[in-house]
């Protein structure tokens, strides 16, 4: 668990670390740096609830991430991973945000949930290729 006092998460943090299955960024992060979850060949569960406007590339190589919370105030998501995530079923995301590079992480997420409406949805600027097949957005007041 990391504590609420630690304010910078470096670059390649947790890189190879195969002990962890969950995490949880709390509030406290002021700064991510990029793959900070390398190569952790465990990793399931990530909850960011830091205290950033943008994340970008959290992963490389870790390939049994299952779901991927993203607390409030992140604006900025830009490429979630530098590799597929093939296992991801779950991807919530905040209605803060304002800008998405989706790149990978469509292609392989079963459901994506946003905190926001269909019309807050279709007001963010989006990056991304079609997905070969539809992924269900869940907004507050229906499907996309």
């Amino acid at each position: 668990m990391i504590p609420n006092s630690v304010r910078v998460i470096e670059s390649l943090a947790f890189q190879d670390c195969e002990k962890i299955t969950d995490m949880t960024i709390p509030e406290g992060v002021t700064v991510l740096g990029d793959c900070i979850f390398a190569s952790c060949d465990n990793l399931i569960n990530v909850v960011v609830n830091a205290n950033v406007k943008e994340i970008n590339r959290l992963f490389a190589e870790s390939r049994k991430v299952e779901s991927i919370v993203l607390g409030e105030g992140i604006e900025v998501i830009g490429e979630f991973s530098k590799d597929l995530l093939p296992m991801l079923k779950q991807v919530v995301l905040p209605k803060s945000i304002r800008h998405i590079q989706w790149s990978k992480i469509v292609f392989f997420c079963g459901e994506i949930t946003y905190n926001g409406t269909i019309a807050e949805w279709e007001a963010i600027t989006k990056e991304y290729g079609k997905p070969t097949m539809p992924i269900p957005i869940h907004c507050i007041d229906g499907y996309l």
